[in-house]
């Protein structure tokens, strides 16, 4: 499978637009996102986008291993597409 596409059944899950937009950016960022940034991104594709559905989307996609999610404590979480191993 390619950084940018996903086999949505194989993952046990349905492909909705929300998804697919929040895992593109992730993938697509090279800077490690935040879930703030990520919505704001997906805003501009998707204007009625909550924070909440964005925030319940990386969970999942984190929960199916599709993404990484780093938490460093105080620092708000920031999430990472690239699946194998990288500096």
């Amino acid at each position: 499978m390619d950084e940018l596409h996903v086999d949505w059944r194989a993952a046990g899950l349905r492909r909705t637009p929300q998804r697919q937009v929040v895992l593109e950016l992730v993938r697509s960022c090279h800077e490690h996102p935040t879930a703030d940034w990520i919505h704001q991104q997906a805003r501009l594709r998707i204007p009625d986008i909550s924070l909440a559905t964005v925030y319940r989307t990386l969970r999942l996609l984190k929960e199916k291993d599709l993404i990484h999610e780093f938490s460093g404590g105080a620092s708000p979480s920031r999430f990472d597409g690239t699946l194998h191993e990288h500096e």
